[in-house]
Order: structure tokens, then C-alpha cells, then sequence
């Protein structure tokens, strides 16, 4: 249910404040389509940090690089993606890594049960505060961050869900990547 995931999203956020996540810093996620990619953007949001979605299957020197230029508080690293994040890890400096596995017990899953309540933020959120940083495709150079702020966010939610006329008692099937800026937008806000 919605409230079950909205429970859900404070845990993860209560998991971030504990890790000393707030206002401005960012949380890098390099993941596969799993609910936790969504409680993540959610908690993120709500605790008005960054949220900075890498694609998973990036690996080597173009990895390097967009962690380089995310500057992460703490990166959240799913199982596909583990392999290539190690193998760069040395090269960047990223303070708090979490791995998770969206079929298992993992330290993610572990953090999140662990953690006591965060406060509550709401209101203390700003806007036109940036959200999310979606990296482009680099096919004219290197890829760059385009920070898209919380705003842009509620008014394509809105406006996608008034023209199609969907409510709460509505589902609907995400098949692209959650790492893209396109189902951000168009399927979970």
C-alpha cells in the first residue's frame, strides 16, 4: 500500500540522517530497478539531499569520472554493479558505501531496520533545491550533471497524472531503467 511505502521511505531517511546525510549533500545509486532504488529517491528527497542515479552497467574510466564529478556523501551499490564500483573504488573518495542486494539480506537492508527515527523535514525543503542529478549520455564529449530541482518533479507529476487522468487506485509497469530521467519523470513522480 502507499502508506506501507511511505513508512517505508522514512526508514530509509531515518537510515541517511543516521549516517549524517542532510540539505545539499549527495547520495549516488547504482542500482537495477528494485523498490529500494524508489524508497531511496524518496528518502533522499525527503531529507532535501541530492539524488544522484548512475547507470549500473557503467564500469571502468566512465565510472571513475561520473563519481568523480557526483562527489557523493554516500554511494548505494546494488549487486550488478559491484564488480565495476570495486574496481574503481581506489581512485575515488567516497566516504560511506552501502551495498545492497535486491534479492537478499544486505548491509542496505540491515542499515535501514536499524535506524532510529529521523525528523521530520518536511516544509524545510526548498523547491527550487535541486533533486536529482541525471547524468546525459556524454555523446558529444564527457557526460554532464543536469540538476533538475524538486519543483520540476511535482509539476510533471501533476500535469502526467491530470492528462492521464490516473488516481491512487491506478498501476502502472516501469520496463526502462529508474537510473534514466525519463521514468523518474513520467512513471514515479
Amino acid at each position: 500500500t502507499y502508506g506501507e511505502a511511505a513508512e517505508r521511505v522514512d526508514q530509509y531517511a531515518a537510515m541517511f540522517h543516521d549516517r549524517g546525510i542532510r540539505a545539499d549533500d549527495r547520495v549516488c545509486v547504482l542500482s537495477e530497478n528494485c523498490p529500494e532504488f524508489v524508497y531511496l529517491l524518496l528518502a533522499t528527497a525527503k531529507l532535501g539531499a541530492t539524488f544522484v542515479p548512475l547507470d549500473y552497467r557503467q564500469e571502468g574510466d566512465v565510472l571513475e569520472y561520473l563519481l568523480e564529478d557526483a562527489s557523493p556523501t554516500v554511494a548505494v551499490v546494488g549487486n550488478r554493479a559491484e564488480e565495476s564500483f570495486q574496481s574503481v573504488a581506489d581512485a575515488v573518495e567516497i566516504d560511506d558505501v552501502l551495498y545492497h542486494d535486491a534479492d537478499g539480506v544486505s548491509p542496505l537492508r540491515e542499515a535501514v531496520d536499524s535506524a532510529a527515527p529521523a525528523p521530520d523535514v518536511r516544509g524545510q525543503v526548498d523547491p527550487t533545491d535541486v533533486a536529482i542529478i541525471n547524468y546525459t549520455s556524454g555523446s558529444t564529449g564527457p557526460p554532464k550533471g543536469v540538476k533538475n530541482p524538486h519543483r520540476a518533479f511535482v509539476e510533471a507529476g501533476t500535469r502526467i497524472a491530470d492528462w492521464c487522468g490516473t488516481d491512487e487506485e491506478d498501476r502502472g509497469l516501469v520496463v526502462l531503467p529508474l537510473f534514466h530521467a525519463n521514468p523518474q519523470t513520467y512513471a514515479l513522480m
